[in-house]
């Protein structure tokens, strides 16, 4: 698998819910948490949660605050958790950037190898 930018949270993901599934993965320049992006990322969901509102009345901004939170509230790559990234056994690499979204910082804490 391969993936850029948020794709690498939900490979991540994937890796984590279904590891049979998935024989390696490649997350080139993910987004992850770093100390100064998360309100880089909350204020991209907000204006485009606000545009997107005005055609979807129905939703509440209750719906909106959840899935903000379930998109960007987590405290690694966001969608899954460091202990769940260390028990993963499948091969994968990463490969940084230099954005304020995608932080250097995560990329090299996910690599590992197949023992």
């Amino acid at each position: 698998m391969w993936d850029g930018c948020i794709g690498g949270a939900f490979a991540l993901s994937l890796l984590q819910a279904a590891p049979a599934r998935v024989a390696s993965a490649v997350l080139q320049q993910s987004i992850g948490l770093s100390p100064d992006n998360r309100s880089v990322f909350y204020a991209l969901f907000d204006d485009w949660a606000q545009e997107l509102a005005r055609d979807r009345p129905e939703l509440p901004a209750a719906a909106w605050a959840s899935f903000r939170e379930h998109m960007y509230g987590g405290e690694f790559v966001f969608s899954v958790e460091r202990a769940a990234l260390r028990a993963c056994s499948s091969c994968r690499s990463a490969m940084t950037s230099i954005t304020r979204a995608a932080s250097r910082a995560r990329s090299p804490r996910s690599r590992r190898r197949r023992r």
